[in-house]
């Protein structure tokens, strides 16, 4: 008498309109739940297959153990990967800095106006102290001189005396005289 009691209760429950439109939604449904469990059920029988296939693992880890051979991984290789692993709290700081200065560079290097602009404003810069434009200038027209005087009458004593007088050689020997002061000062 339970038995058919339970089964009444059970129609009772099925009768109520929000069990009534599961079950229709379920009916619709059913097709699409059995495809994607036809397709889970193969899954898992190529996993399955895979795992008892002893012949594809041996062969697998045969390969495994072939690339780890050719590392030579010994133990000091070992103790060195603790080390490194110890310090990765504070090399990973580190590592972002760099990181973000590499980006930093690459966005610089990356953009030509960029570079252009650097290029222009270093080459000013350095010109202002070091006149590089002219100085291919200068050091062929010094050539020319030198070649020209070459063989013109030996320098006098008195002609050095005029030379020493020149605001470029007095300049030139004031920095020979600074040079000699602070590399007396290392000796």
């Amino acid at each position: 008498m339970t038995e058919k009691k339970e089964i009444a209760e059970v129609l009772a429950q099925l009768e109520s309109e929000e069990q009534l439109a599961s079950l229709q939604y379920l009916v619709e449904k059913l097709p699409t739940f059995v495809d994607s469990l036809k397709v889970a059920e193969d899954k898992l029988a190529f996993v399955t297959s895979s795992m008892q296939d002893e012949r594809s693992l041996k062969m697998i880890a045969a390969e495994t153990e072939e690339k780890i051979e050719r590392l030579h991984i010994d133990e000091s290789h070992i103790n060195a990967m603790m080390d490194l692993v110890q310090l990765l709290p504070r090399l990973a700081p580190v590592v972002q800095q760099l990181d973000n200065v590499m980006s930093f560079a690459q966005s610089v290097w990356g953009d030509k106006r960029t570079v252009d602009q650097l290029l222009t404003t270093t080459k000013e810069t350095v010109n202002l102290y070091v006149p590089i434009d002219k100085g291919q200038e200068i050091i062929e027209e010094t050539k020319e001189e030198f070649a020209r005087t070459k063989d013109s009458a030996p320098i006098s004593v008195f002609g050095l005396m005029k030379m020493i007088k020149d605001p470029v050689v007095q300049d030139g020997l004031k920095m020979a005289q600074a040079f000699l002061t602070v590399a007396n000062k290392h000796r």
